[in-house]
């Protein structure tokens, strides 16, 4: 019995002494340390309590008001927390602000969802820091109570409350000429009778996405049943900039049926007008009036929006005579106005605008009207690549069935080019069918396509090359030589779809799968990239032209026996002479002096002292060439980005630098405007003029190319970093 007991306290002794070298363990994250069974000494202990530190240490930076060591009232736990970084829920509940209070930049502020930060009239709740938080209503306030972010440059209009209040109480939130977004949440918003009211500069008003009308219910809707305007942007006396309306519907409907009076007011009349502002996926629907009307806007962008179903036109450009020019270098890209009661598009005042690429279809009066004034506004327009179908339906309309009517002579010049025109029966005269055009002024067109297509399958294309000329590939086409195609929609950027969405070209085979088409696409920024979206298909019967106001018809290839429709047209004025004007996006992409633009003046068009050598077209024009007066008028405007280091912009007369901008390290817009006077055929006598932000210069410089020879006007840019980007937004080059 003793050896057996002797025996059981070994093993004891044994499993005790196992017991104790059993190591603790650390949890995930390393946080808390939980010891082995038994453990004893110094080290141990050490470990236990690093863990309980680091945990001590991360809950002192995540408090939540009542907390101990802080106060029960939002401002006592503010206080209590000092300049210790922290982050501070607002657990939820009511938390009334009586006095004015300021969160410090060192506290990240939470509120949980169901609490509620209540602003007494006449104080303020300021907040330095960030503000993180979902789409669900933070604030409320009473009277002038009033909620101020200092850095907080992203603010969800929901912290307000989903209503025309909550977000225009959001947009005032940050200080004057700060730059920030307010987000919109997805659904519906009932707006009410209220206007949203956008009047600071950079505020950006964004939702989750436009695809919300009938049956689709994605994205968000704004809906506005009022007698004013839906959303105004800008203010009286002030210029607004950088005003931006991006991914939602903006619906006047009760259903179907049109009920809120107007979608969208852009600018005052000057200096009210709006500077660089832009709309990006926005749907301006069921409105008894204009979808969106413009009274003033400055190197604008509207891009991928829809103007449809409304009441008055689609968009109006220009309401009133301005006493000075309400806004330059405007660009209306990829949009779609359709199914309008009235206009598609009514532009009768504002600057220089370009559209290109539109959907105009389903109108009730013309597609495209430029009405204009006798003072004040309409300079070029530049009206490319845009599809016209079924306009002028209403039978009542005096003016005839026109898809595009510029029934004066007020616009300064309108280049109307590579437009396809569907549907037309009988293109310039007669009472009945859908004409094409009428056009009165000032006028460069052509080529552009009409007529009842028969039209082939739309088929996919798999790849275009960037050269000249294109070359697309299509597996098995089956098309030949001299066939015509239609490339349409064309949607990605970078020059592809200015140069090719909705544009018809004569192709010429190279083998089953490949064929080119007479474009030039080298200068676009990417390579093209294939989607199931973008198109072609082979047309039957095109019907392309071109014409120059003052000059002579010219009829494309086996259309010769159209003559008689041409002889009708109502293009009349009196422009005698060429130009060109492009306005596709260019920007800088080395830190080497880069051509951004450059056009070639034929050798011998040009003479001394206003001579006219012709006004001929050419087959394929870049040029409709001959000068009245031997005076041609330079234009090229742009914009820089960045701060890495200088930027230099550089317009050149051949191979003369004839006007400089910079270096400088600054950001801003550009323009360079010069006058070229030819006193013989080796001499001219140049004036330039640059703008720069506010900076005027003028410059005086002797010409010495010999307009014999051809005549390359190009316009450079040199960065200094590759961070840095200059931009040139158009080149243009008339006679005068």
């Amino acid at each position: 019995m003793k050896r057996s007991g002797l025996w059981l306290l070994a093993l004891l002794g044994i499993v005790v002494m196992s017991t104790q070298a059993l190591g603790g363990d650390w949890t995930e994250g390393q946080f808390l340390y939980k010891p082995g069974m038994g453990a004893r000494g110094e080290q141990e202990k050490a470990k236990f309590e690093a863990g309980l530190d680091r945990v001590a240490d991360r809950l002192v930076k995540t408090i939540w008001v009542g907390d101990p060591n802080y106060g029960p009232t939002l401002p006592a736990a503010v206080n209590d927390i000092g300049s210790a970084e922290a982050n501070l829920h607002v657990p939820p509940g009511i938390w009334n602000i009586a006095a004015d209070l300021t969160i410090p930049a060192n506290v990240n502020l939470k509120p949980e969802r169901g609490a509620t930060l209540s602003v007494a009239t006449g104080k303020t709740l300021t907040i330095n820091g960030e503000l993180d938080a979902g789409h669900y209503q933070i604030f409320t306030w009473t009277g002038t109570g009033a909620v101020s972010f200092t850095s907080q440059r992203k603010i969800k209009t929901a912290w307000f409350g989903n209503t025309a209040a909550g977000i225009n109480k959001a947009l005032t939130s940050t200080p004057t000429n700060t730059p920030v977004v307010c987000e919109l949440p997805g659904g519906t918003i009932a707006l009410g009778t209220t206007s949203i009211v956008m009047e600071g500069a950079g505020q950006t008003l964004q939702g989750q996405g436009n695809n919300f009308a009938g049956s689709y219910t994605y994205g968000t809707r704004l809906n506005y049943l009022g007698t004013s305007y839906a959303i105004i942007v800008g203010k009286v006396g002030t210029f607004t900039t950088h005003a931006t309306l991006k991914d939602f519907t903006l619906d006047g409907g009760v259903g179907s049926v049109k009920t809120g009076a107007k979608g969208i007011r852009l600018g005052f009349v000057d200096p009210g007008w709006a500077r660089y502002p832009c709309m990006e996926n926005v749907t301006v629907r069921l409105f008894t009036g204009n979808g969106v009307d413009v009274y003033g806007s400055g190197y604008g962008i509207f891009r991928r929006c829809q103007f449809s179903y409304n009441g008055g036109a689609g968009m109006l450009v220009g309401p009133t005579p301005l006493t000075t020019e309400g806004g330059n270098v405007n660009r209306v890209e990829s949009c779609s106005f359709s199914y309008n009661d009235q206009e598609g598009i009514l532009f009768k005042n504002g600057g220089d605008w370009s559209f290109v690429s539109n959907d105009l279809q389903g109108n009730g009066y013309e597609g495209f009207k430029v009405l204009g004034y006798a003072s004040g506004g309409v300079n070029n327009l530049l009206i490319e690549s845009n599809w016209f179908e079924g306009n002028q339906v209403d039978a009542s309309r005096t003016d005839g069935y026109f898809h595009l009517l510029a029934p004066n002579s007020y616009p300064d010049l309108i280049t109307i080019r590579n437009n396809n025109f569907r549907g037309v029966t009988n293109p310039w005269n007669g009472t009945t069918g859908n004409k094409m055009m009428s056009v009165v002024g000032k006028a460069v067109i052509g080529p552009n396509s009409y007529g009842s297509f028969g039209m082939g399958t739309n088929r996919e294309i798999e790849a275009i090359t960037r050269a000249n000329p294109a070359q697309v590939t299509l597996t098995g086409h089956g098309w030949a030589t001299n066939d015509y195609v239609l490339l349409y929609p064309i949607t990605q950027t970078g020059g592809w779809s200015v140069r090719l969405s909705g544009v018809s070209f004569k192709i010429t085979k190279v083998d089953d799968d490949n064929f080119t088409i007479d474009c030039d696409t080298t200068a676009c920024t990417d390579a093209f990239s294939p989607s199931s979206t973008q198109k072609t298909r082979k047309i039957n019967v095109p019907r392309p032209w071109n014409y120059c106001g003052g000059g002579v018809l010219h009829l494309i290839g086996e259309d010769l026996d159209k003559w008689s429709y041409y002889q009708h047209t109502k293009v009349i004025g009196d422009f005698g002479g060429w130009c060109y004007a492009d306005y596709v996006v260019r920007t800088t992409r080395t830190t080497g002096e880069e051509a951004l633009y450059e056009h070639i003046i034929n050798g011998g068009t040009l003479a001394g002292n206003g001579a006219i050598i012709s006004d001929e077209i050419q087959e394929r024009p870049r040029f409709i060439k001959g000068s009245r007066l031997g005076r041609l008028h330079i234009r090229a405007e742009g914009t820089k980005t960045g701060t890495g280091g200088n930027k230099t912009i550089k317009l050149y007369w051949g191979t003369q630098a004839i006007a400089t901008i910079g270096p400088a390290n600054n950001t801003n817009s550009w323009v360079i405007d010069a006058w070229v006077q030819m006193t013989d055929a080796t001499a001219q006598v140049i004036n330039a003029t640059t703008l720069d932000a506010s900076t005027l210069a003028a410059t005086r410089t002797a010409g010495t190319q010999n307009l014999v020879n051809d005549c390359k006007v190009y316009v450079t840019g040199l960065a200094a970093t590759a961070g840095d980007t200059i931009t040139c937004h158009s080149l243009s080059i008339m006679p005068q």
